[in-house]
């Protein structure tokens, strides 16, 4: 079983743009229109994602790419 582990975007530039930007919209996704629980920040888009593997993806970012899901080594 594949396992996946989220971390912050190691580029620190974006990572910390994208958190002011989550934060003037009260922790939603700036990159999302709705404003509903599902958008906050991890939202639930990103939360059931995950890398297709099979396609030999290794990461996929988040819509505003403050984080990304990583295949983790088991």
């Amino acid at each position: 079983m594949t396992k996946f582990k989220v971390i912050k975007n190691p580029n620190e530039k974006v990572y910390e743009k994208m958190t002011q930007a989550v934060e003037k919209s009260d922790f939603h996704c700036p990159c999302l229109l709705e404003r509903t629980p599902e958008t906050l920040c991890i939202c639930e888009d990103f939360r059931n994602s995950y890398p297709k593997v099979e396609e030999g993806e290794t990461e996929i970012f988040c819509h505003c790419r403050r984080y990304k899901k990583i295949v983790v080594d088991e």
